[in-house]
Formats: structure tokens, sequence, C-alpha cells
């Protein structure tokens, strides 16, 4: 199959969704299929350009159209490389941040339109709306209400043979306007690789702590931003209980690129836990070193709120290496009901949180519809 995916930018590591496009294509490559990347509204590109990117082992032919070009132009160049790669699909990876800076694409709907009555049409939601629920913010709501215009606007225009989304929240949302998704769950956005043993070594000798010593300790890790939603004061009390019961001690390190709301988190950590667990800032590592040092953990937090993990490629990153998660956000939304088939959902196995798995099932979903 011939497959082109939209999305807003593609910029290795500047755009979550861009690398996860990437990824997909670079898994949907080795299965066979020819996959290739428009990021239409790319924040990033300064000229239109088209430029092989590296994904796993696997080239992907991205074509790159600033943020800052006429209609018209986009139109054109859009139509050209339609007409010149010939999909079979055209997949819209779907954030309303990718295509308009504050979330509100009026022009998308009828440009897509445009584009080529013939060809069928994926929509994958990242992302829809914002205020979805009655405890929203009263400006979230406000964009909200525009930007479900323009969703339900786009899926009229398309009329796409599959629509998914990677969350429960979201399909359940999705139902209440009148859009049927089948949910396509995120895969991990770390890989999983074999533990370097050099890697586990030096882990060992940066926390003072020697490795056939390595049970006697709970390793407890926290992956990228700290929002201040995240409940971690409670999650670590609950962790001490826990180690005291099993005569461990704890030792928690955080890793990824944190924001300063999340050093602020951790400073204040530190001073009111101190005496009763070992923290160790790990910073920004490779993909192969969060690999390892995922594999060296115990238990995970997840900072993303409950509602979200659908949507949460560090959590999905998680599963996918085996470890025991903790929720630190569990505050649920009134009028939705999610939480019994969330459970289902999060604590499938670890396969299942894999490229490989995600793209058969993209194919799957494509099938099931492609008459």
């Amino acid at each position: 199959m011939k497959i082109l995916f939209i999305c807003g930018s593609i910029e290795p590591s500047k755009d979550g969704v861009g690398d996860y496009t990437r990824r997909l294509c670079g898994e949907l490559i080795k299965m066979g299929h020819h996959a290739q990347i428009l990021s239409l509204f790319d924040k990033q590109a300064l000229k239109f350009s088209n430029q092989n990117q590296l994904t796993e082992e696997n080239v992907v032919l991205a074509y790159r159209i600033p943020k800052n070009t006429t209609y018209n132009q986009r139109l054109n160049i859009t139509k050209e490389i339609i007409e010149k790669e010939k999909p079979d699909l055209i997949s819209l990876q779907y954030v309303p941040f990718s295509f308009h800076n504050k979330g509100v694409p009026f022009w998308l709907p009828f440009f897509l339109k445009q584009i080529n009555h013939e060809i069928k049409w994926h929509v994958m939601f990242h992302e829809m709306w914002t205020g979805i629920s009655k405890i929203s913010p009263f400006k979230h709501k406000v964009y909200g209400f525009f930007q479900r215009q323009i969703a339900k606007k786009i899926i009229t225009n398309l009329e796409p043979i599959s629509t998914t989304t990677s969350n429960i929240l979201y399909q359940l949302v999705l139902e209440k306007k009148g859009i049927s998704a089948e949910i396509l769950p995120l895969f991990s956005n770390i890989p999983k690789v074999k533990v370097d043993e050099e890697f586990k070594k030096i882990f060992f000798e940066k926390l003072k702590i020697l490795e056939k010593n390595a049970e006697n300790y709970l390793f407890t890790g926290v992956f990228g931003s700290i929002y201040p939603e995240a409940n971690l004061e409670i999650v670590l009390n609950e962790l001490i209980i826990k180690a005291n019961s099993i005569n461990k001690k704890i030792v928690f390190i955080s890793f990824g690129r944190n924001n300063s709301e999340g050093e602020k988190k951790i400073k204040s950590l530190k001073n009111k836990f101190s005496n009763n667990i070992q923290f160790f800032n790990y910073g920004i590592l490779s993909e192969n070193n969060i690999s390892n040092l995922l594999q060296l953990l115990n238990i995970g937090i997840s900072c993303t709120p409950y509602q979200h993990l659908g949507k949460s490629g560090v959590f999905a990153a998680m599963k996918l290496h085996n470890l025991e998660v903790i929720m630190s956000c569990n505050e649920e939304l009134p009028e939705y009901k999610y939480k019994e088939k969330m459970q289902d959902f999060i604590n499938r196995p670890a396969e299942m949180w894999s490229t490989e798995y995600v793209a058969r099932n993209f194919i799957s979903a494509i099938n099931k519809h492609n008459n």
C-alpha cells in the first residue's frame, strides 16, 4: 500500500506527532509498504524541501512546507506531491495546534477537501478540542467550541474510510459529538534494546551501590516533564511504606527533559524525603540509554493525567519495558465513564506497546474499511 501521512511539523525531536509519524512510517516500510510524510505547516522549515529522515535504520522521505507559506502556494505544492506520489491512502495525523499557532486552523477543512477527491482518507485524532468537561476552564471551552467545528468539518469534508484516536477518553468525546473512532494505541517513543553492560556498570557506580546488592533497593523513575498536577508526595509516601514492609531502600531517579516547574518539584521532594529516599538526576539521555535505564528500574511513575495515559509516549515506553507503573494524577472527568475500559487498555502486555503492533493494527483498521 502507498500511504502519504500529513502532519504539522517533522523536525526530529521537536514535534511529538512528527516523531510518532516518522516511526510509524519506518515500521510500515519494514513491513513492505510505501510510506512518506508531508509536513503541511512546518514550524522549523525555512523553505520547502524534501529530505530523507532516518528512523530505526529505515529511511523515510519527508516533504516539508514552511508554516509561513501562502495558502495557494501550500495548495499547489501539496497537489504536486500527491500527483507525483499517487498514494492509495492519505493519513491525516491531526492536532489542532499543529496547523495553527493558537489551535484554530479554520483554513484546514476546505484545504484538505481541495486536495484530491479520488484518494481515500484516514484521520488520526491525537488531539481534538479543548474544554471537553464541565470542569474545564472557560477559555478552553471557548477555544474548544471552534476547534470542535473544525474537527467535525474535517470529517464531513474528507469522509474518511477509517477514523482513529489513541485513547478511550477521546473515543468517548468524539462519539458524543457523532464521530465514530476506533482505538489505535500509541506506541513507545523509546525502542527496547539489549541492556548495555557498560551502562549498567556506570549506573551502579553513579549511585554508589554495589550491583550484587541491587535486590535491596526499589529503583523508581520519572521520565520527562513533571507537572504540578502530579501528586508525587502521595506516591512517595506510599512507596516508603511499601519499601519498609519488604525491607528495601528507595532510589528515585529523574531523567529526560524536565520543565522549570518539574525542577522545582524535584527540589521540594528532596527537601522533604531526603532522609528516606536517595535522589539522582540523570538528565537527558540517548534513546538507547533511556531504554537501558528503564530496564534497570523496578517502578515507573507516570505524571500524565489518568484519562490521558493512552496518548503518553512516556507511559507507553514504561509499559513496553515491563515496568510496574504508578499513576500520580488520578483525577477523573465527571461526564465520561472510562475507568473500567481504561484498566483493560493500560494493562495490555508489553508487546502491545510496540511500534510493530501499532503498525499492524493501522493496516488492519484501513483494510477493514477499504472496500
